[in-house]
């Protein structure tokens, strides 16, 4: 595979009520959640000397917890990419980024993804809980700085995913950060819950061609692989 997802940690420091981490949302998710696993990072290191020899080029840290509770987040960063990955990605909700915004600068690091979902305070404690300001303000000070540093990575998107409870502040969000950040991307909203056999009133689910073993796969924090 030329990408790897990793699960750096399986926990966050959130509880968003589209993520199937929320336990009160997503009561029968049939797979373990929250077990608090780390990715050893010797492991890591090892999966990337792997990967390299294999033809490894993109990584995605935070593919299903908060990367930035990791304390060797930076250093996986700066090890991928001493060793030859060419593309980084970071999906982040944000909380923690004002303590690594000169860290990113120096890493490496290519793309920046901080989940937002909302344009007020009030549809964010909603949806994803306490800190609005403080992940709004911290994605201020990463633009301020890149900008002072004339620097044209990290790549900086926000992103906004389009459910009921927040669909009246989607035009706000996308006017607000449009002229800030690099890209602002609008997602649809996937629900967990859902059971696709009585989606489509079939017993049977609908073939697809899944090319994803070919060009990515999923690594978690306690050393299982998925296909994506």
């Amino acid at each position: 595979p030329i990408h790897i997802d990793f699960e750096i940690n399986d926990k966050c420091n959130q509880s968003c009520i589209m993520c199937p981490r929320n336990t009160k949302t997503h009561p029968d998710i049939n797979y373990e959640l929250n077990t608090g696993s780390v990715l050893d990072y010797e492991k890591y290191m090892e999966i990337i000397d792997e990967g390299i020899d294999k033809g490894l080029l993109s990584i995605n840290l935070g593919a299903f917890g908060e990367p930035l509770i990791n304390k060797n987040i930076i250093n996986m960063v700066k090890y991928a990419h001493e060793k030859g990955v060419i593309d980084s990605r970071l999906i982040t909700n944000g909380l923690l980024l004002d303590k690594y915004i000169d860290d990113f600068f120096d890493s490496g690091l290519i793309n920046l993804f901080v989940s937002i979902d909302a344009f007020s305070e009030k549809r964010y404690l909603e949806i994803r809980g306490k800190g609005f300001k403080k992940v709004k303000n911290n994605i201020l000070d990463m633009i301020e700085e890149k900008k002072r540093r004339d620097s044209l990575l990290p790549v900086i998107r926000v992103s906004f995913i389009d459910m009921g409870i927040n669909k009246d502040e989607k035009s706000s969000f996308i006017e607000f950060w449009e002229d800030k950040v690099d890209h602002v991307d609008t997602q649809v909203y996937d629900d967990f819950n859902l059971d696709i056999t009585k989606l489509y009133n079939t017993s049977k689910t609908k073939k697809w061609e899944c090319k994803s073993p070919w060009v990515r796969l999923a690594i978690l924090s306690n050393g299982d692989i998925l296909p994506c």
